[in-house]
């Protein structure tokens, strides 16, 4: 999939420009993060902190969305905007890296499947430096 793909399927749609809820969804996803970075990762929660800490990654990418004057319906158009609109900030191996964690916290959501401590302790350490950037985009 990719942005034409996206835009093409309806998957995302074209709105006016929401800066309020831009900022909106950036302080929640401040707030996420603060909440997952208190959590230590354990065996029996380490799937549920990707969780978390996805969730935190994908409000700043809608907020820049809705900053853009764009909604997303899915997960995988979201992240895909950020190729075709952020492609001078994150590289294709970020883009890659964030549809990865798309599917792992699919499997682990919608499937039950956990994560293993080490898998999610490396997800984490990469999401904090996409997340970074994603703050820097504000």
């Amino acid at each position: 999939m990719n942005w034409l793909d996206c835009l093409e399927s309806g998957r995302i749609k074209k709105r006016m420009k929401d800066l309020e809820k831009s900022k909106s969804l950036f302080e929640m996803a401040q707030n996420r993060w603060k909440y997952a970075q208190n959590q230590k990762v354990k065996e029996d929660n380490a799937s549920i902190v990707v969780e978390i800490y996805y969730e935190a990654v994908l409000e700043l990418i809608e907020g820049l969305m809705a900053k853009e004057g764009f909604k997303s319906d899915d997960h995988e158009c979201a992240i895909e905007f950020l190729s075709n609109f952020y492609d001078n900030v994150f590289d294709n191996e970020e883009i890659n890296f964030l549809q990865r964690m798309r599917k792992v916290r699919n499997k682990s959501r919608y499937e039950g499947k956990n994560i293993e401590v080490d898998v999610a302790e490396d997800y984490i350490s990469r999401a904090k430096l996409i997340f970074n950037k994603l703050k820097e985009q504000f």
